[in-house]
């Protein structure tokens, strides 16, 4: 999260992040499952605190100063984790759906669900491509528990009792 704030901050003070393909990072990662949950969930939560404070302005910023890498990263950052994409789409097309029973219309309902088709499909394709490797066909049925878990990260996101706990690493790094 740290590293998308800062290359927003520099491509707003016109010194765009460059990649270097020679640059290496080593890092010592949790050991522990709760430890790597306490983890990801501060990425999550600060990756949306970014998406929701700072977004926005920046993008202004960038159609201002006609700041083109500044735009770029700023639109790179500001799609949703998957996850969240497909969360938030899933419960609009609900809404949605809800609604055409009401009598409200099916469109959105329609668009919700090709919305979520392809988005699915895209996942399906990138894991037949790329994936198979990483997540076998028997793994697949570890994305449901995957799927509430982020969820509720997603929840606590909005929480009012929010503070920073820093993450227990390995080999006595606190």
């Amino acid at each position: 999260t740290e590293d998308l704030e800062l290359g927003l901050l520099l491509a707003s003070a016109g010194q765009a992040p460059l990649f270097c393909p020679a640059a290496q990072v080593r890092s010592v990662f949790p050991l522990t499952a709760a430890a790597a949950r306490s983890q990801r969930q501060r990425w999550e939560h600060g990756h949306l605190a970014i998406l929701i404070r700072r977004l926005c302005p920046l993008m202004g910023r960038a159609l201002a100063q006609r700041n083109r890498d500044l735009l770029a990263l700023s639109l790179d950052a500001a799609v949703p984790p998957t996850v969240l994409l497909g969360l938030l789409t899933l419960v609009a097309t609900l809404i949605n759906g809800a609604g055409a029973l009401l009598g409200a219309g099916a469109a959105a309902f329609l668009l919700g669900v090709a919305t979520i088709t392809m988005l699915v499909a895209a996942l399906l394709l990138a894991w037949n491509a790329r994936g198979r490797d990483l997540i076998t066909a028997s793994g697949i049925r570890a994305i449901g528990p995957y799927l509430a878990t982020k969820a509720g990260i997603y929840a606590r996101a909005f929480a009012a009792d929010k503070k920073w706990v820093r993450t227990k690493r390995g080999r006595g790094q606190e």
